[in-house]
């Protein structure tokens, strides 16, 4: 029998999980950027880079009060764009609900939505329970532990 090599046969978005990637929780006010209605408008946004993420890796964005829960899953398209701030996809929706100033310009990268959830199970108590330590201060890595119960709710 004639071996084939089954990877030209693969879509390419299969080729690109394979490759290693780094899972994270990035924490929103949403009193100060109102990510919900970001994403009811576009499917990328561009997202103030504080960390140093990878195209690849994958961000679920968890909402403080009064949410308080994981609301959707995201992939880094782009990273490391220096952009002016009021360049920047979803920008209209930052400082909607305070004035808080946001500088000029700053690294971004563009989180591209692939789903969004509204399971009381990615509440910060259930969280808890599988592994986050608190309420996120900042993009944190996310454990093995906390990412198989996230994903079971995805």
């Amino acid at each position: 029998m004639k071996s084939t090599d089954l990877r030209c046969m693969l879509p390419e978005w299969h080729e690109k999980r394979t490759v290693a990637h780094t899972d994270w929780i990035f924490p929103c006010n949403i009193k100060k950027y109102d990510v919900v209605l970001a994403y009811k408008k576009y499917t990328e946004i561009d997202w103030r880079q504080s960390i140093k993420c990878a195209v690849g890796d994958y961000v679920y964005i968890y909402c403080g009060k009064p949410i308080q829960r994981i609301i959707c899953k995201t992939e880094v398209v782009k990273i490391n764009q220096i952009l002016e701030t009021s360049n920047t996809i979803g920008n209209e929706f930052w400082g909607l609900n305070s004035d808080v100033q946001r500088p000029p310009r700053f690294g971004y990268a563009r989180l591209k939505l692939l789903s969004e959830q509204n399971d009381k199970r990615l509440r910060l108590e259930f969280l808890c329970q599988h592994g986050l330590t608190g309420v996120p201060q900042g993009a944190l890595k996310v454990s093995a532990e906390l990412l198989q119960y996230i994903e079971d709710c995805f």
